[in-house]
C-alpha cells in the first residue's frame, strides 16, 4: 500500500454503471436523471459530475487514440490528474500561440497610409 487512499467518490464515478448513465444522460436530456433534484445541487452532487465529466473525457481521448492514454493510467487516481493537467498546461500553450499569431496577423492586415507627392 502507497499510503494514498482514492477518493471513493471518484471510485464511483469510474464505475461503467455510472459511466454509462452519465453518457445516457448527455445524449437523452430529460429522458435519464442522475438526481432527483435538477437543481440546487450539493457540493457533493457537483463534485460527482465534475468527476464523471473528466473520466468520460478521458475515455474518449483513450478511444481516439491518445498516446500518453491507457487504461491503467486512467484506473490510477494519480496518474489520471496527471494527464489532465498536463493537458490543460498543453492547451494553454496553445492558446497563447495562437493568440500571438492571430494578434501578429491582424498587425499584418492593416492598410498602409497613403503618401502623396509631397511625401506627407
Amino acid at each position: 500500500m502507497n499510503g494514498y487512499t482514492e477518493d471513493p467518490l471518484r471510485t464511483l464515478a469510474k464505475s461503467y454503471y455510472w459511466q454509462a448513465v452519465f453518457n445516457r444522460a448527455k445524449s437523452l436530456p430529460g429522458c435519464i436523471e442522475i438526481f432527483e433534484n435538477k437543481k440546487e445541487f450539493s457540493l457533493i452532487q457537483l463534485l460527482f459530475l465534475q468527476y464523471l465529466e473528466q473520466i468520460s473525457n478521458l475515455y474518449q481521448e483513450l478511444g481516439m487514440g491518445e498516446k500518453l492514454l491507457c487504461d491503467e493510467s486512467i484506473e490510477d487516481e494519480i496518474r489520471a490528474n496527471a494527464y489532465i493537467l498536463y493537458k490543460s498546461k498543453n492547451k494553454d500553450k496553445q492558446a497563447s500561440n495562437t493568440n500571438n499569431n492571430q494578434s501578429g496577423d491582424k498587425l499584418m492586415c492593416i492598410p498602409r497610409k497613403k503618401v502623396n507627392q509631397n511625401g506627407r
